[in-house]
């Protein structure tokens, strides 16, 4: 989304400075799910924390569909609210259900699985986007993120573990 949420900015006047005023909302949005992230405590925290990344998927929808700017920096709003619960959640869960012994490992398989193939992302997302088109490469990931999140709730074990 990095790259072609540039892209999407980059032919028109001021294209810079728009894509700068998302990135902000995102901005804007992490902090505030930050803060709600200190102080909520959900009984399936996994659960809720596959559905806070739901919200990450509108952003590149709002760029696919061509929203106005307006509506594009609130996706970014929501998009930053729920990629900042997930990462509270996640990091809570991580500290308090790996035993102590495995956290460095759990954590670097997370690191990479998470952070390791952005570039990879990134190096893929300008030919992909040559075949289908930026718009249509937008939608993808935004449908992506939610289908992973679906998927990842599939297994019972996963959607109804008890927060500790």
């Amino acid at each position: 989304m990095m790259v072609l949420g540039a892209w999407h900015f980059a032919h028109v006047s001021r294209g810079a400075s728009l894509w700068g005023g998302v990135l902000s909302g995102m901005g804007v949005g992490s902090v505030i799910g930050g803060l709600i992230g200190l102080r909520w405590r959900p009984t399936y925290a996994l659960r809720a924390a596959q559905l806070t990344f739901v919200p990450f998927a509108a952003l590149p929808a709002a760029l696919a569909i061509s929203l106005p700017y307006a509506a594009c920096v609130c996706a970014a709003v929501l998009a930053g609210i729920g990629s900042a619960l997930f990462g509270v959640l996640w990091e809570t869960l991580l500290a308090r259900e790996i035993p102590a012994g495995l956290r460095a490992r759990i954590g670097a398989y997370d690191a990479f699985g998470s952070i390791c193939l952005l570039p990879a992302g990134y190096a893929l997302a300008g030919p992909m986007a040559s075949l289908i088109g930026a718009d249509g490469m937008l939608g993808i990931s935004g449908a992506f993120v939610v289908l992973a999140t679906i998927t990842a709730l599939l297994p019972r074990t996963i959607r109804n573990m008890r927060s500790s």
